[in-house]
C-alpha cells in the first residue's frame, strides 16, 4: 500500500499528465521515470519516451540516453545533435520502480543484470521493440566514441515506497552491481542509487516547487533600472558559496540550471585547463576574480536579506565552463577564491532570449543553437497563444524555450515542444506516423 503522501503526489502527477485512467502501479513507474530524469534535464510531457516497463523489459522500467544533456530516442536525433559537434558528454539512466515498501534483493539483482545485459554485445535475452530501439541508439552513441569528452556515466535508480534499508546484504548487492558495470570499461562513472520514500518525496517536491536556493554575496552594487527588468546587480561571491548554489540535494552538480547556457561543458580544453590551473596554483588562486569573466544568472524572483540572496527558478545562462570547473575542483577552493556574479530578475521571455544570445555570442557557438530565438518560432508561439478554448484560455502552449512555463499554471501535457511539433507534423500532414521516430 502506498504511503499517503506518495499517494497524494501520484494523484497530482496523474492529473498533471492526464493519465488518471492508469492503475497506480503503472503510473508509479512513469512517476519515478519523470522525477528521476528531471534531475538531469528538463523534459517534456512525452512520458512514453523513457518508459520500458512491460514484458521482456530487462527488469527495467525506464531507460534514458542523454547526449550533451538532451534526451536522445532515435539514431536520427543523435545524428542531428552531433552535427557540428566535436565533443560530447553521455549519460545512461536506468530506473526500476516498485510500489511495495520492502526492498527485495532479488529484484535489485535482476535490475542490475538487466542493465548489464543492455550493454552486452552478445545478449540472447528476448526484448521489447522499445528496448531494441534503445540498444540501437546506445550502439550508435558508442560508434561516436572518438567525440567523448570522457567515457559515458551510468546512473541506476531503484525506487520503492518503504524506509531506507541499512542491510549489509543489500549494500553488498548494490556494490556488486556497480562493480560488474565498472568492469565493462564502458563508463567513467557508475552509480546505483536506492531511492526510498523520503528521498522520492524530496525529488518530487524539488520538481514541483520552483527551485529556490540561497547564496551570500559579500560585495555588490545594483544596476540602474532597465525596462522589463525588475532587479539586477553586479557582485562578487565566494567560490565556495557559488558551488553550494549549483549542487543538488545529493551533493551533485545540478545540471538543469545550465540548460539555457547553449554551450555544454567542453571538457578540459585549453581554456578550461587554464581555469583549473589558476585554481590549483596557490599563488594565482586569489586572482581568480579578476582573471575570470564570471557567471550570469537569470531568475524569476529575488529576495534579499542582508547579504544573502534567495533565487527562485533560476538559470545560469553564461558561465557553464567556469561552473563545472569550480564544482569539479571544489576541494581546491580556499576562502580567498571569489567569482564575479551578475544576477538579472525578469520573467520577460524575449529579454531572456536576448540575454542568452548576447552572453553566448561572445564565444564561438554554432548558429543552430539559437533557432528558438528566430522570428518564426516567436510567431509560432504567438499563434498557439491565439488559439483559445471555450473558456478563453489557450488550449496548447508552444515551449520554444525550455522551462518557459515553469512556475505557471500550465500542465505539462498541454505543452508542445519543437520536437513534438515536428513529429506531429510528420504524422498528420505528411501522413507518415511510422516515420516519426526517424526525426
Amino acid at each position: 500500500m502506498l504511503d499517503k503522501i506518495i499517494k497524494g503526489y501520484l494523484m497530482d502527477f496523474k492529473q498533471d499528465h492526464s493519465i488518471t485512467s492508469l492503475d497506480d502501479s503503472k503510473a508509479f513507474e512513469m512517476f519515478v521515470n519523470y522525477t528521476v530524469l528531471s534531475r538531469f534535464t528538463p523534459i517534456s510531457a512525452d512520458l512514453e519516451s523513457m518508459d520500458t516497463g512491460q514484458g521482456d523489459d530487462y527488469h527495467m522500467d525506464g531507460v534514458a540516453i542523454l547526449v550533451n544533456g538532451s534526451l536522445i530516442t532515435t539514431g536520427s536525433e543523435l545524428t542531428g545533435l552531433l552535427k557540428n559537434r566535436s565533443n560530447i558528454s553521455v549519460d545512461f539512466i536506468f530506473t526500476q520502480a516498485k510500489t511495495g515498501p520492502k526492498l527485495d534483493m532479488g529484484e535489485l539483482l535482476k535490475f542490475g543484470h538487466g542493465v548489464r545485459a543492455f550493454f552486452s554485445q552478445d545478449t540472447q535475452k528476448p526484448m521489447t521493440e522499445q528496448i531494441a530501439r534503445l540498444i540501437d541508439v546506445k550502439d550508435a552513441v558508442y560508434d561516436e566514441s572518438i567525440k567523448f569528452l570522457n567515457s559515458p556515466e551510468c546512473h541506476l535508480f531503484f525506487a520503492y515506497t518503504g524506509d531506507l534499508y541499512e542491510d549489509p546484504n543489500i549494500e553488498n548487492a548494490r556494490q556488486e552491481i556497480e562493480k560488474d558495470l565498472v568492469e565493462t570499461n564502458l563508463f567513467s562513472r557508475v552509480g546505483l542509487q536506492l531511492v526510498d520514500r523520503d528521498r522520492l518525496k524530496v525529488y518530487y517536491r524539488e520538481l514541483k516547487n520552483k527551485s529556490v536556493k540561497e547564496i551570500e554575496i559579500g560585495q555588490y552594487c545594483d544596476i540602474p533600472p532597465i525596462k522589463f527588468v525588475r532587479e539586477s546587480l553586479l557582485g562578487v561571491a565566494s567560490a565556495k558559496a557559488f558551488v553550494n548554489l549549483i549542487k543538488d540535494e545529493d551533493g551533485k552538480l545540478s545540471r538543469g540550471i545550465f540548460f539555457e547556457n547553449v554551450r555544454d561543458f567542453q571538457g578540459m580544453n585549453n581554456v578550461n585547463q587554464e581555469i583549473y590551473n589558476t585554481l590549483k596554483d596557490v599563488k594565482l588562486s586569489d586572482r581568480f576574480c579578476i582573471l575570470n569573466n564570471g557567471v550570469t544568472i537569470v531568475a524569476r524572483e529575488l529576495l534579499k536579506r542582508g547579504k544573502v540572496f534567495r533565487l527562485t527558478d533560476f538559470q545560469i545562462v553564461n558561465g557553464c565552463q567556469t561552473s563545472n570547473i569550480l564544482f569539479n575542483s571544489k576541494e581546491l577552493l580556499s576562502d580567498d577564491v571569489f567569482l564575479p556574479v551578475r544576477i538579472i530578475v525578469t520573467d520577460d521571455v524575449d529579454l531572456v532570449s536576448e540575454i542568452v544570445y548576447a552572453n553566448n555570442r561572445q564565444t564561438v557557438v554554432v548558429q543552430e543553437a539559437f533557432n528558438s530565438l528566430t522570428t518564426f518560432h516567436k510567431n509560432l508561439e504567438e499563434y498557439y497563444r491565439a488559439c483559445r478554448g471555450p473558456q478563453g484560455k489557450a488550449v496548447l502552449y508552444y515551449e520554444r524555450r525550455s522551462k518557459q512555463y515553469s512556475g505557471q499554471e500550465v500542465k505539462p501535457v498541454d505543452i508542445v515542444t519543437p520536437s513534438l511539433q515536428i513529429k506531429s507534423f510528420i504524422a498528420v500532414f505528411l501522413e507518415e506516423p511510422h516515420n516519426c521516430d526517424e526525426y
